[in-house]
């Protein structure tokens, strides 16, 4: 395979080529973009060979770990999406990552990643977290991507994720109690944020209705986006209503069915929200 390449290629795709490692030879040092998807790759061994390089894809292979990556010191984007890493280390020396993907995999926790301080984008969506961990330096992280998880407990969010968060996603977590997105209100410039399919906000049969949309841009009000729809003028006045009412105010972390008995009185589910009717037109 080294034997096709020209020693000024910079950029490499061995995507789908049946690999079960990465050969690399000195032949390689120049190169900048390395993708690898869909291979059977089980190690980074020779990863030092391209000091170079600063794109890395290795999504759909078989890797159980993130050893190798130490000596690429000028890498900007990763992604590992798909494989089997259960711990996120080896990040310490990569100050220059800004984009990672380590979606698909079955990481435990959030650590590893304080050195990161150019990391603009974290996707670490279906995984194994079942707590928020200190990402609190990472002072320019928009986005962050936390479905699919076991996250229960909103309530370090404050000393956890940084403020210049944009768009957070904690969709099919096992947050069972509403007002935990009260932890929420110091992203003062949050604009996407989605939290469907959590038990909290799931209507059955045996629990009363209520329209959570509202009462969650009561908390972050500079939302624009929730749960993939729009929020319109006629739930930013409800929420304008709620907040002025003040009763939510009382109403204490933990007290979650205490907010949805209110809720199902002021914000009934009696008219879907006029986002939603424009798609089920």
């Amino acid at each position: 395979m080294a034997d096709n390449l020209e020693e000024d290629d910079v950029i490499v795709d061995w995507s789908r080529q049946g690999l079960w490692r990465l050969d690399l030879q000195p032949c390689h040092a120049s190169l900048t973009t390395l993708v690898a998807d869909h291979n059977c790759i089980t190690k980074l061994d020779t990863l030092q060979l391209c000091p170079r390089l600063q794109q890395l894809s290795l999504a759909h292979n078989r890797l159980v770990d993130m050893s190798g990556l130490s000596h690429l010191h000028n890498l900007t984007v990763l992604n590992l999406s798909a494989n089997s890493i259960s711990v996120t280390e080896g990040l310490d020396s990569l100050s220059q990552l800004s984009w990672v993907d380590l979606s698909s995999n079955d990481i435990k926790d959030m650590e590893g990643f304080s050195s990161c301080l150019k990391l603009h984008h974290l996707d670490l969506s279906d995984n194994n977290i079942s707590e928020l961990s200190d990402l609190h330096s990472l002072t320019i992280l928009t986005t962050l991507l936390l479905h699919g998880n076991a996250l229960s407990d909103l309530t370090t969010a404050p000393h956890c994720l940084p403020n210049s968060l944009r768009t957070l996603s904690l969709e099919t977590n096992y947050i069972e109690d509403l007002t935990q997105v009260t932890n929420l209100c110091f992203l003062s410039e949050i604009l996407q944020l989605s939290i469907a399919d959590n038990p909290c906000v799931q209507m059955t049969a045996h629990k009363e209705g209520f329209d959570y949309r509202p009462y969650i841009l009561c908390c972050c009000p500079s939302l624009q986006v929730l749960d993939g729809y729009v929020l319109n003028d006629s739930e930013r006045q409800q929420a304008q209503w709620l907040y002025q009412q003040g009763y939510i105010h009382h109403i204490l972390p933990g007290q979650h069915l205490l907010m949805v008995r209110y809720l199902a009185t002021v914000c009934p589910l009696t008219l879907l929200p006029q986002a939603l009717l424009a798609v089920c037109a």
